[in-house]
Parts: C-alpha cells; sequence; structure tokens
C-alpha cells in the first residue's frame, strides 16, 4: 500500500464518532494491523442503537470519512431476508417447504429437479456453489439466469439433494426466482413490499452499479501492490443470495422486526433457527437463513456477509436480546479482524462475552505448569511432547513454534481464566476433549487468550489462540 495512504487511512482511523476508550482503541489498531479502511458497527437491543462507531475511511481515494449512515454491501446476510420472504409466502399457502425446485422453475439440470425448497433454504440440495467456481470477481458482471444455472452445473452435483450439507449461494440464487415466479414480481421489488417499507428501511435495498445509492462506500481488496478498488454487486450475479447493501440504522429495525415477530409467526420463525438433522442423525449448524452458535454459553444465530469489496457479521444473542452488527469496506485473503472487533463491542455493553473482562481464577499449578512445558516442547521441536496427543502435535506449522518461541521468552504472567469439564467433543484432530482451560497470556507488551482442550488423559488435543 502506498505509505500516504496507510498514513490517511491511519490518521481518519481516529476520527471515530464515539468517545475515546479502550475499545475506540482496540478498532483502530485491529484497522492499521489488516489494513482496513473503514469499520462501522452497531450494538442493538429492541431496535435501539445502544453503542455505535465509524472510524476510517468510506472512500479512500476521495478521502470520505465513514460514519454510522454509510451503505455497505452485506453480502450473505441478505439470505435471512430471502429466507423470511420464503417463509411469509409459505405461511400464506403459496408454496410449501417440501416441494420440488422444478414446480416453479423451467430449464433445470435433470439432477436438480427433485431438489425441494427445504433444501436450497438450509443448503442441503447438493447443487455446485456458483461462488466456488467462479469466485468473487464474477460478481461484477451481468448474467442471464440460464448463464448462471450452466456455470453451476459445469461441476457435478456434490451429493444427493438431503443427505448433506455444504454451503451454496446457488440454492438462494434459485430461491430468489422462485419468489419472483411466484410473486411475478422482482426481487428488489417483493424485498422492498414486503420488508423494507413496511419498516421504514430506507437505505436498504439491492446493490447495482447503475444507480446512485447515497452514502455507498466504496469497496476494496487488499493486494500485492495496496488497496484495489472493487466494483459493486451486480444483481444478477446471484440475486436473493447476497446482493443487498444497508446501514447500521437500517440493520437495527430489521433486529427489532425479528425480535417482535413482525413477518413470521414464532412457530415459523423458530424454523430459521432449528439445526438441520441429517438422513445419518448428524445435525449440521445452519437454519435458514442463519448459523446456530453458542458464544461463551449464551445460545446465538449469526451469519457472515462478503463481497468482493466488503465483510460484515450479525449475531444475535437470543438469551440477552442482545445483537452486534460490524461492517468494513476490505474483503481479503486474510482476516480482517472484524470478528474480534464485534466480539469486543457486544462485551462493552454487555461484559462478560468477550474474555477481555474475565477475572482471574484459582489456578491448579500442576496443570499451569504442564501447560507451560507443554509449550516449551512446541517451541523447541523434536519428535513430541508428552503431554501433546500425537495429531495435534503433527498440527503444529513452523509458524507457531516460532511464537511460543518469543511469547514464552517474554512471557510477564499467565492467568487461568475459566476451566470447564463437558461431554465429549471433537478435537477436530480426531480425539475427543473432555475439559478446557482458558488462559490469558500477557507477553512482549500483547495480551493473548490461550485455549486448551484436553482428552480424559489429560493431554492436549487442541490448542488454540483468539483475541477477545
Amino acid at each position: 500500500m502506498n505509505l500516504s495512504v496507510c498514513l490517511l487511512i491511519a490518521r481518519l482511523a481516529f476520527a471515530g464518532t464515539c468517545g475515546a476508550d479502550e475499545l475506540d482503541d482496540y478498532i483502530r489498531a485491529s484497522m492499521k494491523t489488516n489494513s482496513v479502511p473503514a469499520i462501522v458497527f452497531g450494538v442493538f437491543k429492541d431496535g435501539s442503537i445502544l453503542r455505535s462507531g465509524a472510524f476510517g475511511l468510506a472512500n479512500v481515494e476521495l478521502k470520505v470519512p465513514a460514519t454510522v449512515n454509510t451503505v455497505f454491501e452485506i453480502g450473505s446476510v441478505t439470505k435471512q431476508f430471502t429466507a423470511t420472504l420464503v417463509l411469509m409466502l409459505m405461511d400464506e399457502g403459496k408454496l410449501a417447504l417440501n416441494d420440488r425446485i422444478d414446480n416453479y422453475l423451467d430449464h433445470l439440470p435433470d439432477a436438480w429437479r427433485a431438489v425441494t425448497i427445504r433444501q436450497l433454504l438450509n443448503h442441503t440440495s447438493g447443487i455446485p456453489d456458483i461462488e466456488d467456481i467462479f469466485g468473487y470477481d464474477s460478481y461484477r458482471n451481468i448474467y442471464t439466469f440460464d448463464q448462471i444455472i450452466a456455470v453451476a452445473n459445469s461441476k457435478p452435483m456434490d451429493f444427493p439433494p438431503g443427505t448433506k450439507m455444504r454451503y451454496s449461494n446457488t440454492g438462494y440464487f434459485l430461491l430468489g426466482h422462485i419468489l419472483q415466479k411466484i410473486e411475478s414480481k422482482p426481487y428488489d421489488e417483493i424485498l422492498h413490499e414486503r420488508i423494507l417499507n413496511p419498516l421504514g428501511m430506507i437505505h436498504t435495498r439491492q446493490s447495482d452499479p447503475a444507480f446512485v445509492i447515497l452514502g455507498r462506500c466504496a469497496g476494496y481488496q487488499l493486494t500485492d501492490r495496496g488497496l484495489a478498488n472493487r466494483d459493486a454487486m451486480q444483481p444478477t450475479a446471484c440475486l436473493a443470495a447476497g446482493t443487498i447493501v444497508s446501514t447500521i440504522g437500517d440493520m437495527a429495525k430489521w433486529d427489532s422486526a425479528i425480535t417482535h415477530n413482525r413477518f413470521l409467526k414464532p412457530a415459523i420463525q423458530k424454523l430459521m433457527w432449528e439445526k438441520t438433522r441429517l438422513p445419518n442423525g448428524e445435525t449440521n449448524s445452519y437454519g435458514m437463513g442463519w448459523f446456530i452458535d453458542d458464544w461463551r454459553g449464551h445460545p446465538c444465530v449469526e451469519h457472515s456477509g462478503g463481497t468482493a469489496g466488503f465483510s460484515c457479521d450479525y449475531r444475535r444473542f437470543q438469551d440477552l436480546d442482545l445483537s452486534v452488527v460490524v461492517f468494513c469496506n476490505l474483503y481479503s485473503g486474510t482476516a480482517t479482524g472484524i470478528g474480534n472487533v464485534e466480539c469486543r463491542a457486544v462485551n462493552a455493553v454487555h461484559p462478560g462475552l468477550s474474555y477481555i473482562s474475565y477475572k482471574p481464577i484459582k489456578d491448579d499449578p500442576k496443570i499451569r505448569d504442564m501447560l507451560l512445558k507443554a509449550m516449551a516442547d512446541v517451541a523447541k521441536g523434536g519428535a513430541g511432547s508428552p503431554s501433546i496427543t500425537e495429531a495435534m502435535w503433527k498440527a503444529y506449522p513452523d509458524v507457531s513454534r516460532k511464537e511460543w518461541r518469543e511469547r514464552l521468552a517474554h512471557l510477564r504472567s499467565f492467568q487461568l481464566l475459566e476451566h470447564t469439564r463437558h461431554a465429549p467433543v471433537d478435537s477436530g484432530h480426531g480425539e475427543k476433549a473432555v475439559e478446557t482451560y482458558v488462559y490469558r497470556l500477557e507477553t512482549g507488551g500483547k495480551t493473548l487468550f490461550i485455549i486448551f482442550d484436553l482428552t480424559a488423559e489429560g493431554k492436549i488435543a487442541l490448542q488454540r489462540r483468539v483475541e477477545n
């Protein structure tokens, strides 16, 4: 990135709209580390914005500061709007979730015809993802329905419909066309009539490069040469899968509508937040337009969004009646840091959702010493460690060994924040973990949160670092 641009972004990042405090300082530092031009966030409760902030540049070339009213592309967060529209039509008797999609759409490949609307909603259709095939660059182009179908059909089905789960933007593209077929109107018109106009979401609509959208943010991608401009989304490229733009204020209105079941009866809306059960008895974490999650002991639903020039995340804590949205105008193959900003922003309103607000608890010196000795083994390298499973040992990359050498060389404190025993969970390396330790590690002027998952034999089956 050009030095003057770096300095400009860093300088304007200090022009946040909320008072200077630890959260603001963290956001500015994260933006600088990840070369993010702008970050805007909002924390909501029942439609009220409890806290918000805007940092950096909505347009780098024109030196336009971001504000809480800046319009961002929200990518796949669009899917929850689409799923809501589908369920509204279901409630009106205009479709059924088990309807085959060839009841509504023509010119489909034979292998797709038996796919149901439900399978499109929960990503169990097996239809290949168009985004996997032609990437984000394609979203700048105008396509016909038949062209998109041809691209997705250039690969065989991922699996027989309904047997597995694999995220597919193609599925929600098709849902948009089913909505259009039933209502005999464009998707954007249905969206406005059914949701946006009733809620007064005046800044929310489909992205379209051809139209002037007041307050529209410029999108960027980080390349070896610095920031690169990215074109706005073309509606025909993915339609109902990810073309909406919005603001923090409008998302607060949407959040309130969800809280009060403005569009869906409670029993129907609950369908969106139920994990999908597969024929083999397993469940996956996607419902209909939402991922179902658990965050620090609180049930929540969440969806991220990414386009050629934007990233965002929206999370609702069901038991707290609390939600948070973070937008940024950068898409990057590396982390943008918005997940950590999201966690710290909601923690500023409700302490306890981020490890930064946890207080040290009494530790077992034997466990503490074992963990530090195990990390010393990692830093040293070699054939293995008696306190780490073989699979976890092999998973450590060289960069992790280097990081642990530096952390231990400058270690200032290592304090236990949380210890839980739980039912066996898969470590991701083939072993089952039955207890978890969370430590705050202070080293070299940095504070890190290190999580250790241990087997029943007391060996480390998974070790990971988080920033929140």
